[in-house]
C-alpha cells in the first residue's frame, strides 16, 4: 500500500503544480548551465486568468535580489506565459537587465511566451527555445459585438 500512496501524493503535487516537482529539473538544468549560472523560472497559467502584472515585476526583483548573489552571477529566466501588461514586461526587462552580469540574460522558452512574456524574451540578450517553442502575440477572444455604427466609420 506504501507504494501507491506514494504514487498517488507525487501524482497530487504534480496536479497542484507543487515546487518540489521541478525542483531536481532545476538543479539539473543550473548544473548543466555552468557555476556562475543561476535559473529563475516565471510561470503563468494558460488555463486561468492569470496574466503577467506589475506585481509580478516586483516578485522578479525580489527574487533576482536574493538568487543572484555574486557580480558574475548570469541569470537563465525560464518563461512560459500568455502574457499581459506590456509595461509590466518592461519593468521585468529592465530588472532583469540591472540584476544580471553585464546587463545580459538569457530566457529559456520550454514551450510558449506570448504577448508581454515575448516582449521580456526580446529583451534578452540570447533566447534558448525548442523546436515546439513559441514567440509571438496572443489572441484574445472578442468579448463583444462592436457599436452599430462601427463599419459605418470605416467607410
Amino acid at each position: 500500500m506504501s507504494g501507491k500512496s506514494t504514487t498517488w501524493a507525487s501524482i497530487q503535487e504534480q496536479v497542484t503544480q507543487a515546487p518540489s516537482t521541478r525542483a531536481d529539473l532545476y538543479s539539473g538544468i543550473e548544473t548543466a548551465l555552468g557555476p556562475n549560472c543561476r535559473l529563475v523560472a516565471f510561470f503563468t497559467s494558460f488555463r486561468y486568468p492569470v496574466v503577467i502584472s506589475d506585481i509580478d515585476a516586483d516578485m522578479v526583483e525580489d527574487v533576482l535580489r536574493t538568487t543572484l548573489k555574486g557580480a558574475d552571477d548570469e541569470l537563465y529566466l525560464m518563461i512560459n506565459s500568455p502574457g499581459g501588461d506590456p509595461l509590466a514586461a518592461e519593468r521585468i526587462v529592465n530588472i532583469c537587465r540591472n540584476h544580471s552580469a553585464q546587463g545580459e540574460y538569457v530566457v529559456i522558452v520550454p514551450k510558449m511566451a506570448k504577448s508581454a512574456a515575448t516582449m521580456i524574451s526580446l529583451g534578452a540578450h540570447r533566447i534558448l527555445m525548442s523546436d515546439t517553442s513559441e514567440l509571438g502575440p496572443r489572441t484574445l477572444p472578442q468579448t463583444s459585438l462592436p457599436p452599430a455604427g462601427f463599419p459605418a466609420i470605416l467607410e
